[in-house]
């Protein structure tokens, strides 16, 4: 095996532990879905942080608060992930 197959391999792993200790969606989503679609740790954090989209008394509506996002994040990925977001829990209401 190679280097880069290891830290391949390695950064995989360490992705997939990470989610078990981050507070997302503990009970109405899967975090390893959030992942898959591309709602990384950056997004997921800058999310949990700066919204109410995570609120536990979540009614429909929610607030995100106009700051910029972290460099590393696209527009188009974070609209991706708030769209999925709220669909989840429109659904689970």
């Amino acid at each position: 095996m190679t280097i880069i197959g290891i830290i391949v391999i390695f950064i995989g792993i360490t992705m997939w532990a990470a989610y078990d200790d981050m507070p997302y969606c503990k009970d109405w989503c899967d975090q390893k879905e959030l992942f898959r679609i591309g709602c990384d740790k950056l997004i997921l954090d800058h999310l949990y942080k700066h919204s109410s989209l995570f609120d536990e008394e979540f009614d429909g509506t929610y607030l995100i608060e106009e700051i910029a996002l972290p460099a590393e994040v696209s527009q188009e990925s974070f609209e991706k992930c708030v769209n999925f977001i709220y669909e989840k829990r429109i659904l689970m209401g």
